[in-house]
């Protein structure tokens, strides 16, 4: 966690201006809590600091953390199936409009 938070600190020093952050996979060295902690800050603190938040991940329990748009990309690997993409939640759905 303190590694991410030094990630969001250099990114607002260093490029204050673009106010949007990428996460590719946060918590792949994080436990329970940790993850628990992110979604939270995800979801209660950082809206305050960042206008837009990309969140790449494979950990459902990341949801609860999207306050405006969530969009799933799915795909059957068994067949090479395409990339279905589908909204989950919106802003209206979330009270965030």
């Amino acid at each position: 966690m303190a590694i991410l938070a030094l990630r969001i600190a250099f990114s607002l020093a260093l490029a204050p201006t673009l106010s949007w952050l990428i996460l590719d996979e946060p918590t792949h060295n994080l436990d329970t809590n940790a993850t628990d902690e992110l979604a939270t800050a995800l979801r209660e603190k950082l809206p305050k600091l960042i206008k837009q938040i990309f969140l790449i991940t494979h950990e459902e329990r990341l949801e609860s953390a999207v306050t405006t748009y969530l969009y799933k990309l799915e795909r059957d690997k068994n067949v090479d199936g395409a990339t279905v993409v589908t909204m989950a939640t919106s802003p209206v759905e979330n009270g965030n409009y």
